[in-house]
């Protein structure tokens, strides 16, 4: 499991868009998110460790590895959007999401 690009995908893109959540709160709330950089700062060297996993896992190239990233925090921060904030995503970051997806399924079960 923790050989899976997608594993470390999300464990990085959670924290990263969970400090994009926090942000928009604090911005909200008419505070600058230096006032916070003590919450936000732990965050830093978790997405790091995730990305550096993703991209050293053994047979997967980096594009295989940004195809991932996209997914994982594409998906978190549209579900954030909608479900979270009820923002309204536009039609063009849908399809981007839509591509994004298409080319992970051509990553597991296209051509080798």
């Amino acid at each position: 499991m923790t050989s899976s690009p997608m594993f470390w995908a999300i464990a990085a893109a959670i924290p990263a868009v969970a400090s994009e959540f926090a942000y928009r709160k604090v911005a909200g709330a008419g505070k600058d998110w230096t006032d916070f950089w003590w919450a936000f700062a732990p965050t830093w060297p978790i997405i790091s460790y995730g990305v550096y996993r993703m991209v050293n896992i053994p047979g997967a190239s980096l594009i295989d590895a940004f195809i991932v990233w996209a997914l994982a925090v594409m998906a978190l921060r549209v579900f954030a959007s909608v479900v979270l904030l009820g923002d309204h995503v536009s039609a063009a970051t849908w399809m981007a999401l839509a591509m994004v997806v298409a080319a992970r399924a051509v990553q597991v079960w296209g051509p080798k």
